[in-house]
């Protein structure tokens, strides 16, 4: 994954990123780290595991969510 994020994503060779959304909020906001409250979360997720620097370094996200 390192030389992935590497070569191909922080050189802009990659146009477009797509993200798994545990929760996701009316302005579009990602959260990939807890369920509810930071302090006292209802659920502890296992953390972005590099969705960050996926949509900070492409020009479009798609965000992939259950229904």
């Amino acid at each position: 994954m390192m030389e992935s994020f590497s070569y191909n994503l922080q050189t802009g060779r990659i146009d477009v990123g797509f993200l798994g959304g545990t929760q996701v909020n009316k302005h579009g906001k990602i959260n990939s780290t807890v369920i509810s409250d930071y302090d006292g979360p209802m659920v502890r997720l296992l953390g972005s595991g590099g969705a960050c620097e996926i949509a900070a370094n492409v020009d479009r996200t798609i965000i992939i969510a259950p229904y």
